[in-house]
């Protein structure tokens, strides 16, 4: 954080003064002693209660608006970067959330938000990094560990990125434990899901990771979620259960691409005006980007299965999409 220093004011009054010799010249002329008096006597209202209290306020008001200055500029920069994000200008906002943490390095979310976006630059390094710092600042906060553990796959870390799944699933297990709320329900399904696809990706402890599909399932007392869906596909393929595979994945790319129509219509309406365009176009990368690891995930599957057309339509819409596993699109 930018440090800021009070200015010292300095009001200079006449002192009457009397030196040890007794000099004419130290005791104040009776033209100097009316002008000390109508200087006092303008000054007079220092006396008055009600000044004082002016004052004392306006220098707790002042000291509030100078301490939150950093955090209100840091937010107008945070604002900035947003608008190039959405504009997917991802040069434009990195610059400015770098502004952004300049003004309020204390600000975890800022990091959370920097590291996410380095991510989708290919700086993993730089993201890792923002992410450690996220976790210094907010250890408590789950969604260091959420984005920490994919950046980790990224660099080829697999046994800090299980160790990060490992605390979510700890901590979403014990808050599920205590409350079985719809919300706490779904997370300690999600962080399930992470520990099976953290599995799958790294290809280790398979039949572990689809016992965790499976338990995520019997949270959520549904196997409606298509994203679960997909893990437990992937994982069917990677063990040779291809039926099973074929069953779970045409299900997520269908159920995908309903969730993603639904999702572009309610945006795309006939009346838009230049800021819901860019939005349109921001929210069009991102569900696309979800959509991606679906069709490749069916589209590794229908290569394995021979089914040649299929594969090459699959897998070409997956990279259309925006499948990159250095930006964490796998």
């Amino acid at each position: 954080m930018k440090e800021f220093h009070w200015p010292l004011f300095v009001f200079p009054l006449p002192i009457a003064t009397c030196s040890s010799h007794g000099s004419s010249s130290d005791i104040p002329s009776g033209q100097a002693l009316r002008r000390s008096g109508r200087l006092f006597g303008a000054l007079g209202s220092w006396n008055r209660p009600a000044l004082w209290i002016r004052l004392i306020l306006t220098g707790i008001v002042a000291a509030a608006i100078i301490r939150e200055l950093p955090r209100e500029i840091s937010r107008w920069y945070l604002a900035a970067a947003r608008e190039q994000s959405v504009d997917l200008n991802d040069h434009g906002a990195l610059e400015r959330i770098d502004r952004a943490i300049d003004w309020s390095r204390d600000d975890y979310s800022l990091y959370l938000i920097r590291a996410a976006w380095r991510l989708q630059a290919k700086q993993p390094d730089g993201s890792l990094a923002d992410c450690n710092q996220a976790i210094r600042l907010a250890p408590a906060d789950r969604r260091g560990y959420e984005l920490r553990w994919q950046v980790h796959m990224v660099l080829g870390h697999v046994e800090p990125a299980m160790a990060d799944v490992q605390v979510l699933v700890e901590r979403a297990q014990q808050a599920y434990q205590e409350s079985k709320t719809p919300a706490h329900r779904f997370r300690y399904a999600e962080s399930l899901n992470a520990r099976a696809y953290g599995r799958a990706l790294s290809n280790q402890k398979l039949e572990l990771a689809i016992e965790d599909i499976n338990l995520a399932f019997g949270v959520l007392e549904s196997e409606d979620l298509y994203s679960l869906r997909d893990t437990r596909g992937y994982l069917y393929f990677l063990t040779g259960n291809y039926q099973a595979a074929r069953k779970d994945l045409d299900y997520a790319v269908r159920q995908g691409r309903i969730a993603y129509s639904i999702e572009m219509d309610m945006l795309n309406q006939p009346e838009r005006t230049v800021s819901i365009d860019r939005q349109l176009r921001f929210e069009t990368r991102s569900r696309k980007e979800g959509l991606a690891v679906l069709f490749y995930h069916r589209g590794l599957l229908h290569e394995r299965l021979g089914y040649e057309r299929k594969a090459k339509e699959d897998l070409h819409t997956a990279l259309e999409y925006g499948y990159d596993p250095s930006r964490g699109i796998w």
